[in-house]
This record gives structure tokens, sequence and C-alpha cells, in this order.
């Protein structure tokens, strides 16, 4: 009779703690927290530039260039290559038509061919350089 009690209260504690064990597991698992993106922004010099334009026709653009990207080391990059990008955006600048900007998305089509330039010229990953702001944007 005394063996039977001890394999009954070894049962109940083995159970209690398989049910324990289960149930924290259930608890602690629960949904992955979603990982944090940290944008930053990263600001070129404000210009000037012509654009390329017929030959009765002279446009001036005023422009500031924001670089929106994610990555601890992505600001360091940018400003030791700075000279190189302002130095690229002005010779995208002077190889854009007025015609082109004038038409509907034509600023964004702008924007993503700044975007693209900086992704290739510093071999960045394209998910590193989220977007391109031009502000303030001025055609004269």
């Amino acid at each position: 009779m005394k063996k039977g009690k001890l394999f009954i209260i070894i049962g109940v504690a083995v159970a209690v703690i398989a049910i324990g064990v289960v149930a924290a597991i259930l608890l602690t698992r629960g949904e992955p927290k979603p990982v944090e993106i940290v944008y930053s922004e990263f600001f070129l010099d404000e210009a000037y530039s012509n654009l390329l334009s017929g030959e009765n026709k002279k446009s001036i653009v005023k422009y500031k260039v924001c670089i929106q990207y994610t990555g601890e080391k992505t600001a360091e990059v940018l400003e030791k290559n700075k000279v190189k990008l302002m130095n690229n955006v002005d010779e995208i600048m002077r190889n854009t038509k007025l015609e082109d900007l004038e038409q509907p998305n034509g600023k964004e089509k702008l924007r993503v061919r700044i975007q693209s330039m900086v992704i290739d010229s510093l071999s960045l990953d394209d998910t590193i350089i989220t977007d391109i702001f031009l502000n303030p944007f001025v055609i004269q």
C-alpha cells in the first residue's frame, strides 16, 4: 500500500511539472517581436545646376538632396563620399531635361535616378538607401 501511494504522489508530481513546463513554453513562445527599423537622414549641400535644355532655353535648378538610409555605419560611408555624391548628382542634373521634369512624376523619376546612383556608386545594398528627398527644389 505504501508503494502505491508513493507511485501516485510521484505521478502527480511529474504531471504537475510537465504541465508547468508546457505552460512556460507556450507562454514564452508568443509571436516574435518585429524588428524596429531606424531611418536616418544625410544631407548633401545645397547646390545649383544647369538643366539640359534647348538652344533658347536656359534653366537653372536649386536643390538640396536628403538621403534617407538605414544601418549604423552608413553615415560614415556617405560622409566619406560626400564630394563624389555631390558631383554625381550635379552630373544627373546637367543631363536632365526641363521637359522631363515637367512631365507627371518627373521629379519622382529624378529621385529614383539619384537613389540608384547612390546605391551603385557606393556599392550598397538597395535596402540601405530607402529614399531620396529634394527640398528645396526650385527651377528658374
